[in-house]
């Protein structure tokens, strides 16, 4: 094993000895070691939970990114159903229960259980927690290993992070088929007369001095004032539903759109309204990200660590966005 397998390696024994104890985790801690020691090849990938701290879009943006290595790289995927999510408003086991089914994810994969011969665990997308997964895969890649959105970020050079964002997309694009038909299985799209549009703004534990999550209401009201035109010269009756946390008193420059606040609400059926919208304004959030990947309205995305999808139209910093590839966008969608 080489010296920088060796120390992240370290990195997850101390992980393990955190969270450890349980049956499940012995076998899977046991089973993991065995495997980078010997230096075989694995075939099947789990995501679990060693890692604290998780809520159910980067958990939920975890599970869509694996689905999709493994697709592309001819590796087993392995289901470990949602635990530990962070932000629970029930309790925990009703909580995990509850995104388990809405995601609907797991529906028809292998299930991880506690003796898959050949798992390798899948933490906060290090693959695996050992070394880099590429000399790990059968045959080995010649080339690095797709980078998670979280990698992107600490790349120096524009050119390098524009390839592996290009990478990160390719990899989830393996999976959204798949997994946005089982997510529909699970919550059927109801039908409006209205354009439902929908916008996720990340309060709560976010402020202004969190510039990698924080999004202004002045630069949202530009967004959606834009929306608004957009949808009324086409001629098309809409509805704002604003998504986020706090009291409607603190979203004044807002008002003048007359938006519908869901302010506080069941996160479940939050992500639902972001993901059934027509036009999703969404969030600098694994949150509406996912929404977005797995809804299939038309998505008004800012820059940022989360790359933009294909087809996905981005906002300026100023609220700005291309009007005319929304309403044809919009155009594209009508029967």
């Amino acid at each position: 094993m080489r010296d920088e397998d060796r120390a992240a390696y370290r990195r997850f024994v101390e992980r393990y000895r955190a969270h450890g104890g349980s049956p499940r985790e012995d076998l899977l801690f046991a089973r993991h070691a065995a495997q980078l020691g010997r230096n075989e090849p694995f075939r099947t990938l789990t995501v679990t939970d060693y890692l604290d701290g998780e809520g159910a879009g980067s958990r939920a943006l975890m599970l869509l990114w694996t689905m999709g290595f493994c697709r592309i790289f001819g590796v087993a995927y392995a289901h470990t159903p949602l635990t530990r999510l962070t932000h629970a408003d029930r309790p925990q086991a009703e909580f995990d229960t509850a995104w388990e089914a809405f995601f609907n994810l797991g529906a028809g994969e292998a299930a991880a259980g506690d003796d898959a011969a050949d798992l390798f665990l899948l933490s906060h997308v290090k693959l695996p927690e050992g070394g880099d997964c590429t000399r790990f895969l059968d045959p080995p890649l010649e080339r690095p290993r797709p980078a998670y959105y979280l990698e992107i970020d600490s790349l120096e050079h524009d050119a390098l992070r524009r390839f592996y964002a290009f990478e990160f997309v390719e990899v989830l694009s393996a999976a959204l088929p798949e997994a946005r038909r089982r997510f529909r299985a699970a919550n059927p799209r109801a039908g409006s007369d209205l354009v439902k549009v929908a916008v996720h703004l990340r309060r709560g534990d976010v402020g202004p001095e969190r510039s990698d999550m924080w999004t202004s209401d002045e630069q949202v009201a530009a967004t959606l004032a834009g929306v608004a035109g957009v949808l009324d010269a086409m001629g098309l009756a809409h509805r704002i539903t604003l998504y986020s946390e706090g009291e409607r008193g603190q979203f004044a420059a807002l008002e003048g759109l007359r938006p519908r606040m869901v302010l506080d609400g069941d996160p479940i059926q939050t992500m639902r309204g972001l993901a059934d919208a027509d036009v999703l304004v969404s969030a600098k959030s694994c949150f509406s990200y996912v929404a977005g990947l797995l809804g299939d309205g038309v998505v008004l995305a800012e820059a940022s660590r989360w790359p933009a999808m294909p087809g996905w139209i981005e906002r300026g910093t100023d609220g700005s966005f291309d009007g005319a590839a929304l309403e044809a966008a919009l155009t594209a969608r009508r029967p």
